[in-house]
């Protein structure tokens, strides 16, 4: 019986550690979800959006890097990744700059504004 109660003390554990980690994924994606929104929001009323955006991106990092052992997480919760290539679009409609593709989106380039974007701006 000892050796059934550290199974089930181990299974316990790690059901403990992907509720909490759940949990994280959801209080992270609704920060960017807000993040985004507000920037989406400050670019409508002219406002200088780049901390909001820098702040969405560093965020998104930390939600990456606690998702990497996790990876069925990682569609817990909004779909923060469309909320962060809304505002990342409606910047660059806006002013026109670069938007740098990196891995953080981890999308195909099926979405027609992030090819549109990318193929007029190569990287240089």
């Amino acid at each position: 019986m000892k050796n059934l109660d550290d199974v089930i003390e181990e299974i316990e554990s790690r059901l403990d550690e992907k509720d909490e980690v759940r949990e994280l994924t959801i209080k992270s994606s609704r920060t960017i979800a807000r993040l985004s929104g507000s920037a989406i929001q400050g670019m409508h009323r002219g406002q200088d959006v780049d901390t909001q955006l820098q702040e969405t991106r560093e965020e998104i990092l930390k939600l990456r890097s606690l998702l990497k052992d996790h990876p069925d997480l990682y569609h817990t919760g909004i779909d923060f990744r469309s909320w962060d290539l809304r505002a990342h679009l409606l910047h660059f409609l806006f002013h026109g700059t670069y938007m740098q593709r990196d891995e953080r989106f981890e999308l195909p380039l099926t979405y027609d504004f992030q090819k549109h974007a990318i193929a007029r701006h190569p990287k240089t």
